[in-house]
């Protein structure tokens, strides 16, 4: 399910994860998406399918934007599979969340996904009271 966070929504990150792949698919709205079974992995994260894009690029992919038009996977919105490298209490801005990851951005303005294991949401501001004093 696709979650686009609050602005300024902040999380650390609570372990050390290393990006797992340097360069995988990126891809545009509408471009089609072809099944890989020589590079086809399996995983336990439910909403996630292995890809590949038109320039032979693959990676992991949410089914929530893969359409089938006559026969032809296409992704529905621009996608990119890069994570992030971060480390444990780094500081990140959340923008939104498909299928147990995060696209977050770091402090340097590097953006990517993190799987939400490896995420722990700031505590939000608390509310303001305004009161009507005339």
């Amino acid at each position: 399910m696709f979650l686009r966070f609050p602005p300024e929504t902040t999380a650390r990150a609570t372990l050390d994860y290393e990006r797992p792949y340097p360069d995988p698919i990126a891809v545009k709205a509408g471009d089609p998406l072809a099944e890989d079974p020589a590079g086809a992995e399996t995983t336990d994260l439910v909403g996630w399918v292995w890809r590949r894009g038109p320039d032979g690029r693959a990676g992991w992919t949410p089914v929530a934007w893969i359409e089938t038009v006559g026969g032809q996977e296409r992704i529905t919105r621009d996608f990119m599979a890069i994570e992030l490298t971060v480390r444990a209490g780094e500081r990140l801005t959340l923008l939104w969340s498909e299928s147990g990851f995060a696209w977050a951005r770091t402090a340097a303005g590097e953006e990517g996904w993190l799987p939400h294991g490896a995420l722990a949401l700031d505590r939000p501001p608390e509310p303001t009271l305004y009161t009507n004093s005339r």
